[in-house]
């Protein structure tokens, strides 16, 4: 794996996320990302699609971009603001869910302590913020 940290976008997973969202339909690829299906396993590459999705949601409707960096400032500006009231409720279910039992919880536990706790953290005030 090339890229792996505690952010939304620090692994290859979400920045392949990024090359399709600037390829195809928006808004339909976000919905597929943040909506898991119910009582379902959540593998990594689901999770840190969610979260990434999540985090573009949530910066769509709080417009804190101070840590986004391109591409991700391009899709960003070109979401609806607000977002859609299903599609926060949906990022919000979706965040909580890989936060609490998914493969990517278990893979970030697996890190140093203070990374693994950057990355609850990170992932707490990103639910926050699309509240």
């Amino acid at each position: 794996m090339g890229a792996w940290d505690s952010g939304p976008f620090d692994n290859d997973t979400a920045i392949d996320l990024l090359r399709e969202l600037e390829s195809g339909a928006m808004m339909d690829i976000l919905a597929a990302c943040v909506t898991l299906a119910e009582g379902a396993y959540i593998d990594d590459e689901e999770g840190s699609r969610a979260l990434a999705a999540a985090e573009l949601i949530a910066t769509a409707k709080d417009e804190q971009i101070d840590s986004l960096q391109e591409p991700a400032l391009a899709v960003v500006s070109k979401l609806p603001r607000p977002p859609p009231p299903d599609l926060l409720a949906l990022a919000r279910a979706a965040v909580e869910r890989v936060l609490q039992s998914s493969e990517t919880r278990e893979l970030r536990a697996e890190l140093p302590k203070a990374k693994f706790q950057s990355w609850v953290t990170k992932t707490e005030l990103l639910l926050k913020r699309l509240c």
